[in-house]
């Protein structure tokens, strides 16, 4: 598939050092981990929050987002693609209202449909979706001036022209350089969140 040849390249570029054995045992672990996350993410879409929020069996950090919030000035929360991000979502979405960036899949079915998960069995108005162009980093400026709650992905390759490169593992990756803008022009508070699954029974 093409996701298995992306993995077996990636591990050459990241991993030379290692034995081809130690990079296909990897790339099997890797494959196998993208297939759970998977099939968790549709149960997510598909229960009830409050179903999904009651699996979570520890927070941290939640008093820093509280004050963050408080303070008034906006906050950034970043979370890459590790663990389950949508259940992370939900979770912060039960906090607070939150905006949320996102770049939208290229068929408009999935995109309404997408729009439609995210906001199923909570309150719609606690979920703000902005697509992942020009228009929606205004949008995300606006947002955080007022003092709201933004979520980014910042592992997502922006558009050519979007970002800067720099070094990753040793060579040139474009980077996304919105976040940096939205915090030094914002003044608002950046925080780190992913939500880990823990066991495998989790």
């Amino acid at each position: 598939s093409r996701e298995a040849r992306i993995a077996s390249r990636n591990l050459e570029l990241a991993y030379p050092e290692m034995s081809a054995d130690q990079r296909e045992a990897l790339r099997r672990a890797i494959l196998s981990g993208t297939a759970r996350q998977a099939l968790e993410t549709v149960r997510f879409w598909t229960h009830a929050h409050p179903r999904n929020l009651a699996r979570i069996v520890e927070a941290h950090g939640t008093q820093q987002l509280d004050d963050a919030i408080a303070a008034g000035r906006g906050v950034i929360v970043v979370a890459p693609h590790y663990g389950n991000w949508e259940l992370l979502n939900q979770w912060l979405a039960s906090r607070t209202p939150l905006a949320i960036l996102y770049a939208p899949p290229e068929s408009p079915i999935g995109d309404a449909f997408l729009n439609r998960v995210r906001a199923a069995h909570g309150d719609p108005t606690r979920v703000t979706q902005i697509r992942a162009e020009a228009a929606g980093a205004r949008q995300l400026f606006k947002w955080l001036h007022g003092g709201g709650v933004v979520g980014i992905l910042p592992d997502q390759q922006p558009k050519q022209g979007d970002g800067e490169f720099a070094p990753f593992f040793g060579r040139p990756a474009l980077t996304m350089s919105l976040l940096g803008r939205l915090a030094s022009r914002t003044g608002a508070a950046v925080l780190v969140a992913w939500c880990e699954r823990v066991g495998e029974d989790a």
